[in-house]
């Protein structure tokens, strides 16, 4: 998207890969920022499970909120705008069993063991 690929790797690089409309190795689109991780083709499963594994450990409510405070505050330019909706959900957060079960697993040098369904508000 010429609204999002600026963003996402400049100026610069976004004229680069349109105008020339080449082919954009692994490498390469990870040195630009394009892709998070480049795994040989018998590791990418693995990998990706994994990945995915890491976020399911996280409260549903939480993920759900930090998707769409990024979506929001992604193209704000008012950072006073940005600062107030992480205000709100920090604030809606701290009322949640997640975060209290996180303070005490911090507490105790421990992983927290949250409860999917369970750290709404």
């Amino acid at each position: 998207s010429t609204h999002f690929l600026p963003h996402l790797v400049g100026l610069g690089k976004t004229m680069e890969f349109m105008l020339t409309a080449r082919f954009v190795e692994a490498q390469e689109a990870l040195d630009a920022g394009l892709v998070n991780y480049v795994y040989r083709p018998e590791d990418l499963l693995d990998r990706a499970v994994g990945l995915a594994g890491q976020i399911a450990e996280n409260p549903d409510w939480q993920l759900r909120k930090i998707k769409r405070l990024v979506h929001e505050n992604y193209l704000e330019r008012d950072v006073s705008i940005v600062v107030r909706h992480e205000r709100e959900t920090f604030r809606e957060a701290q009322g949640t069993e997640a975060h209290r079960e996180a303070l005490v697993a911090f507490r105790e040098r421990r992983k927290p063991n949250f409860h999917p369904g369970r750290s709404a508000p």
